[in-house]
This record gives C-alpha cells, sequence and structure tokens, in this order.
C-alpha cells in the first residue's frame, strides 16, 4: 500500500525485504477449475500463456498472464468459490490483489468468476 498511496513513510529497507520475503514464499493454491481455465488459453491463438506469473513489484501471483504480443500482457484471475462473500461479492483479499496489481503493475487484469465458467458450454463457448 505504501507503493500505491506514494506514501513518504517507508519501512526500513531490511524490514520491507524480509516482508515481501515472507509474501512472496507462501505457497499459491491451484484448482481443477484452474487447470480447465488455463487449458483452454493455451489452445486460444496468443502470443504466449504463462501459467502461475509471479509480479515483479508486489510479489502477487497471477493465475495466468496472457501475452498478446510483446508489449500487450494481460493477467487472469481464476475465482473460485473462496475469494467470494455473499454470493457474487469480492472479497477483501481479492479486491486489494486486483487494485494493487493493476495499480502498481500497470497490468490489466480480467477476472474468470466460477459461476460463469461452470455455465458455459465446452471450450468453444469458453473461448468466447
Amino acid at each position: 500500500w505504501q507503493i500505491e498511496r506514494a506514501s513518504p513513510v517507508q519501512l526500513p529497507a531490511s524490514l520491507s525485504e524480509r516482508c515481501r520475503d515472507a509474501f512472496v514464499s507462501q505457497g499459491t493454491g491451484y484448482s481443477k477449475l484452474q487447470d480447465q481455465v488455463v487449458s483452454v488459453l493455451s489452445r486460444m491463438d496468443f502470443y504466449d500463456v504463462l501459467e502461475e506469473y509471479r509480479t515483479r513489484n508486489t510479489g502477487y501471483t497471477l493465475d495466468a498472464l496472457v501475452s498478446l504480443n510483446d508489449t500487450v500482457k494481460i493477467g487472469i484471475e481464476i475465482n473460485g468459490p473462496y475469494h467470494y462473500i455473499g454470493g457474487r461479492n469480492l472479497n477483501g483479499g481479492t479486491r486489494l490483489k486486483l487494485r494493487q496489481v493493476s495499480s502498481i503493475e500497470c497490468v490489466r487484469v480480467v477476472s474468470v468468476p466460477h459461476y460463469e465458467w461452470e455455465q458455459l458450454d465446452g471450450d468453444e463457448g469458453r473461448r468466447e
């Protein structure tokens, strides 16, 4: 948040580094839904699809990073049921991640909600 808000108050460099190291050392979850979405993306005509992409500045992991060409990249976040509260409202952690990746990393992020993905029929519907 200090980077995002351009805060004049900064943690000491050694503490900041230790905090980031602890954050990025946490394992990421992987799901059947993520596997399905990445599989469909990989079969589409994109320049490149990277799975479990770790962002440089924030340390967040995106479920996938799709490259449309050498310079245009789109982050993909596959949001299963645990990303929501009260049905279809994104929880705070997910909202924070999406906001910070967009603002700090300058990467457009597209969310794939589980309830929309599950309603699509086969690969053709999911590619759209």
